[in-house]
């Protein structure tokens, strides 16, 4: 069983990568990937996930995204959205490299 989950992140140098490299670490394939054109610093992702085995649980790995650093908002249509904390050290994102 598939499931959609749309993702708004900052538009920073790797934060797309970070996200795919976490989702395929944690068990699931991506089947389509979805980027919307970056406005006001932002992203939206829109992923379509399924667990490789069957066995993952997809809000476990909607807690996992919306920890990572650039993630703003972790949504799933048909499942609660997840909270995305603030990060405790409160510093601005990386600046792109040259």
């Amino acid at each position: 069983m598939s499931t959609i989950l749309r993702i708004e992140l900052a538009e920073t140098e790797g934060a797309l990568t970070r996200l795919v490299g976490l989702v395929e670490r944690r068990g699931f394939t991506i089947s389509t990937l979805s980027k919307g054109a970056p406005a006001d610093g932002g992203a939206s992702v829109t992923l379509e996930v399924a667990a490789r085995e069957g066995v993952r649980q997809i809000d476990v790995l909607m807690r996992q995204i919306a920890r990572l650093f650039d993630v703003h908002d972790v949504f799933a249509p048909e499942m609660q959205p997840v909270s995305v904390q603030s990060h405790a050290s409160g510093r601005p994102p990386c600046p792109p490299r040259n």
